[in-house]
């Protein structure tokens, strides 16, 4: 029989069933936590590849529809210094040589929107800029060789004298060891598009702050061929894998020598 109200009582959660429930969505989150953060990591990370190849390809249309040189350039280096305490994210700045006839030389950074666009997402740094061609491992380990053959060379020149100041009195130790190009930050010199479109050789160096297995800052390079003007970006070899690369050529580089070594005895 029911009551005189015609109420029920509704049946409700014990202690032990809501610490269940409580541990359980702990549980959740912390295995979907990590894997929704480094996912957003992931993206801002790409997102700020496209868009710098974007505006980098932006900069030298603009250069060559205008007949005017264009550069990109970043923030002075200690300002780098204090974004590391405060976690912001610095952007490239885009200027534009103006008069080059009555002010050659002189930038004025460039107000237009597409230029006021911040490329780099939250967390996305620039680490370094390098102007030049890249050298690729045959060149690497060809300067390797070269540099060996040289201090083999050295060594034996030393061995030659009583004394190694001897042999520095005659080289000179005079070498400018400090000289620069310019007053400014040397990780980070800007790069020039021309009025026709040729651009030196660059590659931009971006960085999420992140390490890798051997504990290196993981980058990702941003190409811009010299030849061409076209970009395009790769993850950077570690330096472990570099190393098995210049391996693998040197090896691939001694079979060569056996190989033409057989011929010429064949002959």
């Amino acid at each position: 029989m029911g009551s005189p109200g015609g109420s029920r009582s509704l049946p409700g959660f014990t202690l032990v069933e809501v610490l269940i429930v409580i541990i359980l969505i702990g549980l959740l989150a912390w295995f979907v936590v990590p894997v929704f953060t480094g996912e957003l990591e992931r993206r801002r990370l790409s997102g700020s590849i496209d868009q710098l190849q974007n505006l980098i390809a932006l900069t030298r249309a603009h250069a060559m529809n205008d007949g005017k040189r264009y550069r990109i350039r970043w923030p002075e280096g200690e300002l780098y210094e204090q974004a590391e305490e405060t976690e912001e994210t610095l952007q490239p700045i885009i200027e534009v040589e103006k008069d080059p006839i009555e002010e050659p030389g002189v930038f004025t950074e460039v107000k237009e929107l597409w230029a006021r666009v911040e490329p780099l997402f939250d967390g996305v740094q620039c680490s370094e800029v390098r102007l030049g061609r890249p050298k690729t491992p045959e060149e690497e380990l060809r300067e390797r060789q070269e540099q060996e053959r040289l201090e083999e060379v050295a060594s034996g020149l030393d061995a030659m004298f009583e004394e190694d100041d001897k042999l520095d009195d005659m080289m000179g130790d005079d070498v400018d060891e400090t000289a620069t190009e310019e007053e400014k930050d040397p990780n980070r010199p800007a790069v020039v598009f021309e009025a026709d479109g040729t651009v030196e050789w660059a590659t931009v160096f971006l960085t999420n702050g992140r390490e890798n297995e051997d504990g290196e800052l993981q980058t990702w390079e941003i190409r811009i061929d010299g030849r061409t003007g076209k970009v395009g970006w790769r993850r950077t070899m570690t330096e472990t894998e570099y190393e098995e690369v210049l391996a693998e050529k040197e090896e691939e580089q001694e079979e060569r020598k056996i190989v033409r070594g057989r011929e010429a005895g064949a002959r």
